[in-house]
């Protein structure tokens, strides 16, 4: 009897072991994924049910799946995921660990993170994860089917065709060939554009496309950015020749298994040959078309010559200071004109060789030219308007919130229309709106502060301003926090400006140009009231002006100014600070003088920046933001002349 208690209690702990290490060869049963990628492999795993958290860049997984977000890539929320008690916590990092890794670690939760800059490293991803998931079967499997992948020769591209990957339509943003995309499409035997040194991905205009001359233009873009339709007409005025090719941005963009699919793709693409070449078109007819413009320009430019003239009526410094502001702007625009590339150069245009050149000349560089005008006037004539109203050196929409709350504005608008699906929305037409709800809030709050709390002080009104940015700041903070990346990136370039935003064609910088004149003859107009003011409120009011009524109608008007010019090239800041001192030290302190000259003078400088960005694309590989060539000439431009009026008391 011993003997048979002895077997039975020997096979009893033989089952007992075998059930544990049964138990111990399944799979981990609670897993939090804080990476889109690591979320895919782990599906391709076998595990995905075992999915109890992702990061809020796994939107739609976790509307599907039903489980709860638990914060971003490299900085969840802790809390969170120790109260959802997972067995594994996988996700993404570039060099060191992130700070919450000890944390989790702390409370006894294992930590497995990838880091992914090249295929080999997605390999070795896969195979981490399979083995600490306990998943190494499922891991062989699938790594066996992303063999073509991975063992694909990386010299056909070398003779492949051009190709130009875009990721954002506004801006245009494609892929360098230091992009994980980009060496995905060199394995399939295309040859990703542009090709310098940089970032993963290079800021492009419809004109820099042209120079490349691509072959292929792959979209991976959403549909949420105004619509393909519209992108590809963008870039079909730039080039007359390429193959256009919409491909899913999920089996692309995430270094993850859905590459293969993307890849697959890729090589139909290259199999199919030559590109298709767009059908050529007849020399369009133009003189319509810039007849209409030229007429609405001459238009434009009485009214606010009238505007101009009904305040100043016969002195020999105000036309010659004119002469010259309008002497400079019109070097700038043959300039603006002469540095574009050959082929859709305007001596293309004059020659009549190229067709496209004709049309892109007519529809993107010509436009282009006229919103740096609009913007860099308009933004040059709030600011005069604003310094002369409140007698405040470092007035302008910049500084009071009004830019910001265009910009803040513009950016909830975006998010919002992110969030609620509206794919069929342009999103400058989106932008444009929040941006004129945003400024506008501004400044009511501006003119209620003003008028109904009796602010008067423009040092307490400087102080609102700053109070006001600040929060326009944590607002734009806030949807920086909550979109994807990519998103996030496209919204940052926009807040630093840029003129490349609008579709090409006449119709939009028509309604630009008209508004922006309607807004330049109404403050214009107002010249001789400033004079006035500058006198003192009681000398003001002594001589007939109702300072309250010009305070109100030149906050709205400069609101509405300058959530155009948010809507046309996203926040430049400098200008309605720079132009204003130049006309200053140049021209004196008479409004009447100052107003107009501000508008000219602020028009050259963006010009001049626009310039600057087109001149250095070349050599940098990537056209840089014009508010933020704007910031680095003009803070130190600034600085000298606070220091020059500090001396001669110019203001």
């Amino acid at each position: 009897m011993r003997r048979l208690a002895t077997i039975a209690s020997l096979l009893l702990m033989l089952m007992i072991g075998s059930i544990g290490l049964a138990q111990a060869a399944q799979p981990a049963q609670r897993i939090i994924s804080l990476a889109p990628n690591t979320t895919a492999i782990v599906q391709e795993l076998g595990l995905g049910q075992e999915i109890v958290g992702v990061s809020q860049f796994d939107e739609v997984f976790a509307k599907e799946k039903g489980v709860p977000m638990v914060g971003g890539i490299v900085d969840p929320s802790v809390e969170a995921i120790v109260g959802l008690k997972p067995s594994w916590v996988v996700g993404h990092a570039d060099g060191s660990a992130p700070p919450y890794v000890a944390h989790l670690t702390n409370a006894g939760i294992q930590v497995a993170l990838c880091s992914i800059p090249d295929l080999a490293h997605l390999k070795t991803c896969i195979e981490t994860l399979a083995t600490k998931l306990g998943a190494g079967e499922q891991g062989d499997h699938l790594l066996s089917r992303m063999a073509p992948l991975f063992e694909a020769p990386d010299d056909a591209w070398k003779t492949g065709p051009r190709t130009v990957l875009l990721v954002g339509d506004s801006p245009l943003m494609a892929t360098t060939r230091n992009s994980f995309t980009a060496a995905v499409a060199r394995l399939a035997g295309l040859r990703p554009i542009p090709e310098g040194d940089g970032p993963d991905y290079a800021t492009l205009s419809p004109e820099a496309i042209a120079e490349l001359k691509p072959d292929i233009i792959v979209s991976l873009v959403h549909s949420h950015g105004g619509g393909k339709q519209h992108l590809e007409e963008s870039l079909r005025v730039a080039s007359a020749t390429f193959e256009w090719v919409v491909l899913s941005p999920d089996d692309l963009l995430q270094p993850g298994p859905r590459l293969l699919a993307g890849f697959e793709q890729l090589k139909t693409v290259v199999a199919k040959g030559n590109p298709v070449s767009a059908a050529t078109p007849s020399t369009p007819s133009n003189a319509p078309i810039l007849l209409f413009y030229g007429l609405l320009l001459l238009t434009s430019f009485l009214c606010v010559w009238r505007a101009v003239v009904a305040s100043v009526q016969s002195e020999r410094r105000f036309w010659s200071a004119l002469a010259l502001g309008f002497f400079l702007l019109e070097f700038l625009v043959l300039l603006a004109f002469v540095v574009a590339p050959d082929r859709i150069g305007i001596w293309a245009v004059l020659g009549r060789a190229d067709p496209y050149a004709t049309r892109f000349v007519v529809e993107s560089t010509f436009p282009r030219i006229l919103l740096a005008i609009l913007v860099g006037g308009g933004l040059g004539i709030c600011g005069a308007a604003l310094q002369g109203l409140l007698k405040n050196p470092l007035a302008d929409p910049y500084v009071l919130g009004i830019s910001g709350g265009a910009a803040a504005g513009g950016m909830v608008a975006t998010y919002l229309a992110l969030w609620f699906g509206l794919a069929g929305l342009p999103s400058y037409g989106v932008r444009a709106i929040g941006a004129l709800i945003g400024s506008l809030l501004v400044t009511a709050v501006l003119v209620w502060a003003i008028l109904r709390r009796g602010v008067r002080q423009t040092e307490r009104i400087i102080l609102l301003g700053v109070a006001l940015n600040i929060l326009a700041a944590a607002v734009i903070t806030v949807v920086h926090a909550v979109v994807n990346p990519m998103d996030s990136k496209i919204l940052l370039l926009w807040l630093m400006g840029a003129l490349t935003y609008l579709p090409p064609g006449l119709l939009l910088p028509c309604v630009a140009l008209v508004l922006m004149t309607i807004c330049a003859v109404i403050v214009c107009r107002q010249a001789r009231a400033l004079n006035l003011l500058a006198l003192g409120e009681e000398g003001a009011m002594g001589a007939g002006l109702d300072p309250r009524r010009l305070l109100w109608t030149l906050l709205i008007v400069c609101a509405l100014m300058t959530s155009i010019c948010g809507a046309l090239a996203g926040l430049v800041g400098f200008v309605g600070l720079i132009g204003p001192h130049i006309v200053r030290l140049v021209a004196g302190t008479d409004n009447r003088l100052v107003l107009p000259l501000s508008g000219l003078f602020g028009a050259s400088l963006l010009l001049i920046c626009d310039i600057l960005t087109r001149v250095l694309r070349s050599p940098l590989g990537t056209e840089l933001p014009v508010g933020a060539v704007m910031a680095v000439v003009g803070a130190p431009v600034l600085v000298f002349l606070l220091i020059r009026m500090g001396r001669n008391d110019a203001f």
